[in-house]
């Protein structure tokens, strides 16, 4: 089938997989047809960044759908760095992706205390419309829109404009820039 891959000035580049293709498959795809590193490449699919291992099958992609390729240009290797000195605060990059990095750690760990109190009502909410993003999947999905690139102050602008729906805050964020 047919995939579109978007980069984030809005470039459409077609991508022919198989529903056992991986995401590290297309990432090779991206680089032989566009010259993209493979190591910098962030590919985004429903708001989410995915892993080498996933594949088109796993992740349910339709025909119709897109994912986003995002390329970091020199900061693979600050990142790296900055990630192993997290535990030390040493400069203001530092202290702004440390957040960034254990907003969804927050997310997972407060997931349990949820069912605790009365979670009946809000069980069925859920299910009627799974795109509609409210506590720790709010902040999951703010925190990967953020690791797109994003400013915060417009990725939370996006989302009230989608009703906290992060599929279509992505798409006005991804069209607006």
């Amino acid at each position: 089938m047919k995939l579109t891959v978007k980069t984030i000035n809005q470039k459409t580049i077609p991508v022919e997989v198989e529903p056992t293709t991986t995401v590290a498959n297309i990432k090779e795809m991206l680089h032989q047809s566009q010259g993209f590193d493979v190591a910098a490449q962030k590919l985004i699919y429903s708001g989410k960044i995915l892993t080498d291992d996933q594949t088109i099958e796993a992740l349910k992609v339709k025909e119709t759908d897109f994912m986003v390729v995002m390329v970091t240009k020199a900061k693979p290797a600050p990142a790296a760095s900055a990630s192993a000195a997290s535990p030390a605060p040493t400069a203001a990059p530092v202290a702004s992706a440390a957040p960034a990095a254990a907003a969804p750690a927050p997310a997972v760990a407060a997931a349990p205390a949820a069912p605790a109190a009365p979670a009946a009502p809000a069980a069925p909410a859920a299910p009627s419309d799974p795109s509609f993003a409210t506590g720790p999947a709010y902040e999951t999905a703010v925190s990967n829109m953020v690791e797109m690139g994003f400013p915060r102050d417009e990725v939370v602008r996006a989302m009230r404009a989608a009703f906290n729906n992060p599929d279509r805050a992505a798409e006005y964020l991804m069209t607006v820039h």
